[in-house]
C-alpha cells in the first residue's frame, strides 16, 4: 500500500489563498489519480479548502489546532508539523487495516506526481527507500519544463520509503513511541537520502520513470526560484533541452500553457 502525506499551508500565511487552493487542487487531482487504486491519501491543514472535485474515502483531510506561523522557521516548523500529523493519522488507519506498514510519500501541496506509482510500489517494491533517476522542473505558466537528475536534491516529492507502525509517530511532534526517537521519514529532504542509506543503511532502488515535477511559482517560495540551489544544478537545468508538457498531460495531470 502507498501513502501519500500533503501538509497545505494556512490561509494566513498565504499571498493568495485562491492560487493556493487551485494548485492545492490540481496537486491533490494529479495524486489522486493512480492507475492503481490501492493508496490513501492524508491532506493536513489549517483549513480545508474549496475542492474543484469529490473525493471517496480514500482522501482524508486532518485539521490541524497549531498557532498560524508567523517567521520563516515557524513556517517550516508548520510544515513539519503537518507532515508528522499526518503520519500520525496513517499510523491510526494501518492499525486499523491491520496493516503492519506501508510505503509513504510526502507531497508538497503545488507539486504534481506520477500516476504509475502506487502500481510500481504494488506489483514492484522490495526495497525501503526509492527515488527515480530523474524528474522535472517546471516554472509554472510555461509552455515547457526540463528534466532534472537527482530531483530529490531540490525537491521534496521525490521519496517513497517503506515504514513499519514501529517507526510512524505516535504524536503530531514527530516522537515514536518512547518519545525520544523521531520518524525516520525526516521533512528536510536535503538529508533524507544520506540519513536512511548512509547511517540507517537501508537499500535503496530507482523507480524506473520519472515520478515527479518539481513546480515554481510565486505562491510557495522555491529555492530553485530564489538561487538558492547549486550552481552546477543551475548550469544542468539551462543546459537541458525543452521538454513540452502535453507529452506528460495525462500521467502528471498538468495542462499545457501558451506562455513560452
Amino acid at each position: 500500500m502507498l501513502i501519500f502525506c500533503i501538509p497545505l499551508r494556512s490561509k494566513e500565511v498565504s499571498k493568495d489563498w485562491n492560487k493556493v487552493s487551485l494548485l492545492f487542487n490540481r496537486t491533490l487531482e494529479s495524486v489522486y489519480n493512480q492507475t492503481n487504486q490501492n493508496f490513501k491519501i492524508f491532506v493536513a491543514c489549517h483549513q480545508i479548502p474549496t475542492l474543484s472535485r469529490t473525493y471517496d474515502d480514500r482522501v482524508e483531510f486532518i485539521k490541524v489546532e497549531t498557532e498560524i506561523p508567523v517567521t520563516y522557521m515557524d513556517m517550516m516548523w508548520d510544515k513539519d508539523t503537518k507532515i508528522y500529523t499526518a503520519q500520525n493519522a496513517a499510523r491510526r488507519f494501518l492499525l486499523k487495516q491491520n496493516l503492519t506498514g506501508a510505503y509513504f510519500m510526502n507531497v508538497d501541496s503545488d507539486d504534481l506526481i506520477s500516476n504509475k506509482i502506487a502500481e510500481f510500489v504494488e506489483t514492484q517494491a522490495t526495497k525501503k527507500v526509492y527515488t527515480s533517476k530523474y524528474g522535472f522542473i517546471y516554472f509554472d505558466g510555461r509552455s515547457y519544463m526540463k528534466k532534472a537528475r537527482r530531483l530529490e536534491r531540490t525537491c521534496g516529492s521525490c521519496f517513497v520509503i517503506h515504514l513499519d507502525i514501529a517507526q510512524l509517530p505516535h504524536n503530531n511532534l514527530g516522537f515514536l513511541e518512547n518519545d525520544v526517537d523521531k520518524c525516520p521519514f525526516t521533512p528536510h529532504h536535503s538529508d533524507i537520502m544520506h540519513k536512511l542509506t548512509k547511517i540507517k543503511n537501508w537499500e535503496h532502488g530507482f523507480i524506473p520513470f520519472p515520478t515527479t515535477i518539481y513546480i515554481v511559482n510565486d505562491v510557495n517560495v522555491s529555492n530553485f526560484a530564489n538561487h538558492q540551489i547549486g550552481r552546477n544544478r543551475r548550469i544542468e537545468y539551462k543546459l537541458e533541452r525543452r521538454r513540452k508538457i502535453s507529452k506528460y498531460e495525462d500521467t502528471f495531470n498538468i495542462k499545457s500553457s501558451s506562455k513560452k
